[in-house]
């Protein structure tokens, strides 16, 4: 994968995308693919999770290629993709580990489920 693409490259790969040629994401996975995915692990810290919003940024530019206002496509892309990785970072902190469900530490010892007094003062 080779991630320079110009900014034209990108308006003409999201043209083909709309026109309902799905050439266009070929070509931004090839130019484009490291730089999302090197975008959404620097939020997540998490290859498989940056590898999932990687997959999901294509298709949502598959679906909404259409629909994209006039502008910089190359910022609009990037934008989708932190979008996403953001919205899955947000999720995934909604989610209870097994450990905490259970009230065990990660090293298999019962966690305190009491608060510090020094926490209550402040």
């Amino acid at each position: 994968m080779n991630d320079m693409i110009t900014r034209a490259a990108c308006e003409h790969a999201l043209r083909r995308i709309a026109q309902g040629n799905m050439d266009g994401l070929e070509t931004i996975y090839d130019k484009l693919g490291r730089r999302i995915y090197l975008l959404a692990y620097s939020i997540l810290g998490d290859t498989h999770a940056a590898e999932d919003v990687l997959q999901d940024t294509l298709l949502r530019l598959s679906k909404n290629a259409a629909l994209r206002e006039d502008g910089n496509a190359l910022s609009y892309i990037l934008t989708v993709a932190r979008n996403l990785a953001l919205d899955h970072w947000r999720r995934r902190g909604r989610e209870i580990p097994s450990e905490e469900l259970f009230g065990m530490r990660s090293d298999g010892r019962e966690e305190s489920t009491e608060i510090p007094f020094s926490a209550l003062e402040a």
